[in-house]
Formats: structure tokens, sequence, C-alpha cells
């Protein structure tokens, strides 16, 4: 059964979201019960009613598409990553009633200079979107976003609360230092033990207790080779915690060689056990999580000293690859703990009073290993009017047919507190 928290102060959103609830209605009659109702897909696809690109400094250049009508329910979608790119599908999660705009942000995308990372900061992404709505003369709009776009729509919506009608978020990400720990420090680690190995395995030995700042070192190497491989790696472990779907077949390591079986318990067959054997396998003690070498707080000071140095005047490159750009930008980010959000968290009592004034919906996968639930609960904690749907079974894809379905179904609830908006200047 769903878990849903539903405290809103705000009576419109209360009752939009009440009509598109879909329980289950059970028939009270002899044995016969309703079947549950499908889970609700995207909407069809669309070609977009415009792209532009807006110059929002003397450097970076954002791109930007539109659609639906000019005279729609103006929408905001923001991309995850940091660096992940908009892609047409994001504007499936609304109907023809929507003005959708996405947009690629600083770096990456089809923004320019691709893998930037001079000014290229929370406050400037809060900034550009300000100069898009400016830009789009529109007063208001309704804000999705996802993972890491979670943390930048809520960094925005508390500068700008005004310009902002209603939030629809998914897989609750603050930018803290504890969840940035948790996908790069171990953590998740502890439950993808073969996906961190490899993911560490990249690093030598001796760099291998922090490997945030050994990833940063090569992906700002002036050699594309080096930043090539490491994306490689960092965008494998990312899609080993993220997306990998749960295997029903037992795997088994005979001392040799790893295999995968069907497991008895889910198959009418039952299957020998392989003959034990001695193993072969050499273990590399320093590949391990649990072991950490340490190095001084000074010498590591120095270092990140260094390379933030050497990003600071990093100058990206046209012809980066997007899965490099994606890990660059995601490691800039983590390594400076969201910049801006290190001296104004999200959590801050400022930063909460002026969202709790805003109309929101939250969709947690119950079992998103890259933004665990505890993430979304402490949102929850301080900001109780927040309407907070943990989705069973769910993982962090906002493709998840149930996380999907939620989504779409928060667009619908929407509808009417944007409607009540002015959608357009003048």
């Amino acid at each position: 059964v769903l878990f849903c928290m539903r405290q809103l102060s705000n009576a419109r959103i209360g009752r939009a979201s009440r009509t598109l609830r879909c329980p289950a209605h059970v028939v009270k009659a002899a044995t016969v019960t309703a079947a549950p109702p499908a889970l609700r897909p995207l909407h069809d696809a669309r070609q977009p009613r415009q792209t532009g690109r807006l110059s929002v400094d003397g450097l970076h250049t954002i791109n930007f598409s539109q659609y639906g009508p000019a005279t729609g329910l103006p929408a905001l979608f923001l991309h995850g990553g940091p660096g992940a790119a908009c892609w047409p599908n994001h504007a499936r999660f609304f109907d023809n009633d929507w003005n959708v705009t996405t947009l690629d942000q600083r770096g990456c995308g089809q923004s320019t200079p691709r893998g930037c990372l001079v000014d290229n900061t929370t406050q400037h992404l809060v900034d550009d979107l300000e100069a898009l709505r400016c830009h789009l003369q529109l007063d208001q709009w309704t804000i999705m976003g996802g993972s890491w776009g979670v943390a930048l729509a809520l960094a925005y919506a508390a500068q700008h609360p005004h310009r902002v009608s209603g939030l629809i978020l998914r897989g609750i990400c603050l930018m803290r230092p504890q969840e940035i720990e948790w996908m790069y420090g171990g953590g998740a680690g502890m439950l993808r033990p073969a996906a961190w190995a490899r993911f560490v395995s990249h690093l030598p030995a001796e760099e291998r207790h922090d490997v945030l700042l050994g990833y940063y070192e090569r992906l700002l190497s002036s050699d594309a080779s080096v930043r090539d491989s490491a994306a490689r790696a960092w965008m494998e472990w990312e899609g080993a915690v993220g997306f990998s779907s749960s295997t029903k077949q037992l795997q088994l390591w005979d001392g040799q060689s790893w295999s995968q079986h069907d497991h008895p318990q889910s198959h009418a067959a039952s299957r020998q056990p392989p003959t034990p054997r001695a193993g072969t396998a050499a273990i590399d003690a320093a590949a391990s999580h649990q072991i950490r070498p340490t190095r001084s707080a000074e010498g590591r000071a120095e270092r990140l000293q260094r390379l933030c140095s050497i990003a600071a005047t990093f100058p990206g490159d046209l012809n980066m690859p997007h899965t490099v750009t994606q890990a660059l930008l995601e490691c800039h980010y983590s390594v400076n703990q969201g910049f801006d959000l290190q001296s104004r968290p999200i959590l801050d009592p400022c930063s909460i009073s002026a969202l709790r004034t805003i109309p929101c919906i939250a969709v947690q996968g119950a079992e998103d290993l890259v933004c665990p639930p505890g993430t979304a609960w402490a949102l929850h904690e301080a900001w109780p009017e927040m309407e907070l749907r943990i989705v069973p079974g769910a993982g962090h894809s906002m493709y998840d047919p149930p996380v999907m379905h939620e989504l779409v179904c928060a667009v619908e609830a929407m509808k009417a507190v944007a409607a009540g908006s002015v959608p357009h200047l003048g």
C-alpha cells in the first residue's frame, strides 16, 4: 500500500489531489473484487513548439525547448545529474494543457561551453532559471525536478517563492554531506559490493580512501583518454546503484568464477549445489571499501585547493561526450557539496519558511539507493505541509512505472493550483 502523508494546508491542492486518486475499489458482493487501476503512462510524444538559446553572461549560453501551447499553464522541468541534460521524454509527464519549458543547465547538453566549470555553481544555475523566466515573460511556473533537480528546484524556490506556483519533486536530494558520503564514501557500496569494487579499482590503492578527489583529478585531466576512462567507470557505478533491477537469480562465486542460476524458490526444478573447490582468486584487500588508508587532513585540503584551482579555469570542450560532461559535473558539484548549499542549506529555517508557502507533492521510491528515503523524511519533518508519497518497491528512476504513474498524477493535481495563478506578464 502506498504510504502517503497528506498534511497540506493549501485547500486547492488538497482538492486537486483527491480528484485524481486511483484507489482500488472493493466491490462488496460475494467474492468479486474490482481489478486495481492501471498505472498511468507518459503522455504522447510531441515535437517542441520552439527551441532557443539564452546568453546568461559573457561566457555561458543555455539551451531551452518549449512544448505545448504558448497559452498553456507554465511549467519548468529540471534535469538531474548535475549534467544529465534534458530530453524530449521529460515533457511527456505533462499533457497539452501545459506550456512546458526544459533546459540544459550550464555546461551540459546543448548549452555551451560544454563541460565548462567556470562560474558553474548552484547560485549561477538559480540565476539562470530566473533569467529564463524573465526572458519567456512568465509570471510564475510549476517546477518539476528529480534527484539533483530537486535540490536546484528548492534552491530556486527558496529565493523566488512568489515565482513558483507549485513543486513536483522526485527522488529527494538536498546535497547534504551525508548524502554525498553515502554515494561516494562506501555506504551504497555496502549494498552493491561488486560494483563498488569495480568503481574504486579504477584508482590506485593509495587513493581509494578518497574516491571523490581521485575521480575529480582524472575528470579534470587535460588528457581526453584519461577523462573518458574515468567517466565510464563513474557512470557504470551510478547505473549499478540507480538503475539496476534486483536480479531473481542466485549469484554464485564457486572459488574461480561468477555464474548465475535460477533460484530454487522461484523455479520449480531444484538444482544440486556445485562441488566445493579450493579458491584460486587473489584478494586485493585495498579494493575493499572497508579498508581506508588515512591521509592527513592538511594533505587533502592542499589537494582539494589545487583541484579547485584547476576547475576554476576549466574551459570544457565542445566535443566532450555527454557521459564525460555528466560525470565531470556530478563530481564537481559533489566535491564542493553543492557550493551555495553549504552556506544556505535547504533545511535552514529561512529556506524552509519560504518553501512552506508553496504547494508541493514529493514522490520517493522506497528502494531508491541513490537518494535514500531518509532524505525525503528529513524534508517532510521540516516541511509537514508537503505531500510525500513513498512508492513501495520503486527505485530512483523516473521511468520506473509506479514512480512514473505518481508523477503523472501529481502533474494533474497541480493543474488546479497553476490555473489559479497568473500565467503570463501583462
